[in-house]
Formats: C-alpha cells, structure tokens, sequence
C-alpha cells in the first residue's frame, strides 16, 4: 500500500523453483520481465519508466522479506533457443495437478541419473525411472517438461533440449 492507503500492482511473471547448487536445494526465484525499450528515457515518457522502476523496487522489497531471489529479465536476456526451449516445456503446466505429486521424487531421480550417466539421453533417463518411480513415460516426460519449465533441472537452456540426445546442464550441479 502506498501513504495514501491505495494497493500497489505487481507485475511478477514468473515464480519458479530452481535447483542452486551452491546451496544445494531447491529454492523459489522470482522473475519479472521487462522489454529493455521499457526503460529507454528516448522511447518512453520518465514518468512512465519511474513508475517501472518503483513498482520493480517494491517486487525486490517484497520478495527480499520472503528470502526469495528477485531477478529481472529483458529481451536481451532471453535467446532464441532459451525461448524455444521453455515454449516447448510450459505446456505441462496446465495440467501439472495430474503428476505433481511425483514432483520431487522425479527430480531427485532423473539429477541422480544424471549425474550416473550424463551421456545418455532424456528418453533414456526416463526409461531407466519408469521401473523406480512406476510410472509411464507420458507421466514421466511430463514431470520431465515440468522439471524444465520451473527450472528444477538446471538444464542449459541456450542449447535446445532434445529428447532423444543427452541434456546439458547449465553449470555442475
């Protein structure tokens, strides 16, 4: 709320668990994304781009006070083939219900089998935890594109992901 008792819009786009592996867990990050022209003072009135800015600062005040990560995204920050990859993966989320109770044991699963064969690929990650988590491959490739879209497998979304070859991930987790 502001002084004068009016609420404040936030503009989140996204809020994701993301494996850090720094710390070693899954942790929420918040995303808001901005087109870069959004704070071009040329292209945009200032009271338009400060009224941006305020409302980004109380997002990064606001998720500051849960402990959870606030980062910005702009079309500078989003490649074709990042773009690609997560379109490809979303389309899980409207029926995530159906499998998301299986969410953390699958993760867990297919970062193990990573880690055991970093060689192999997608499709045969999922093969290999049909039989552990007893659960078919639709069911699976679904947690799979779940685990992408929300960044819980850090893959590296700027090489596009292809079930049928080995998945890169971002950095070693």
């Amino acid at each position: 709320m502001d002084k004068n008792g009016e609420a404040y819009v936030m503009s989140t786009d996204l809020l994701c668990r993301e494996y850090d592996p720094k710390l070693q867990k899954t942790v929420k990050v918040a995303y808001s994304y901005k087109p870069i022209d959004s704070f071009d003072f040329k292209s945009k009135h200032p009271v338009s781009i400060n009224r941006t800015l305020a409302k980004l600062e109380l997002e990064r005040r606001y998720y500051l006070e849960k402990n959870i990560r606030f980062e910005i995204i702009t079309d500078a920050h989003i490649s074709k083939n990042c773009a690609h990859n997560l379109k490809a993966h979303r389309a899980s989320a409207f029926y995530k219900d159906e499998f998301v109770e299986h969410e953390v044991r699958f993760i867990n699963g297919f970062i193990d089998s990573w880690f055991a064969h970093q060689d192999i690929s997608v499709r045969e990650h999922l093969e290999k935890l049909k039989p552990k988590l007893g659960l078919g491959y639709t069911d699976l490739m679904a947690l799979f594109e779940w685990g992408i879209w929300t960044h819980q497998i850090p893959a590296d979304l700027e090489i596009k992901i292809n079930p049928f070859r080995p998945l890169l991930m971002r950095e070693a987790v």
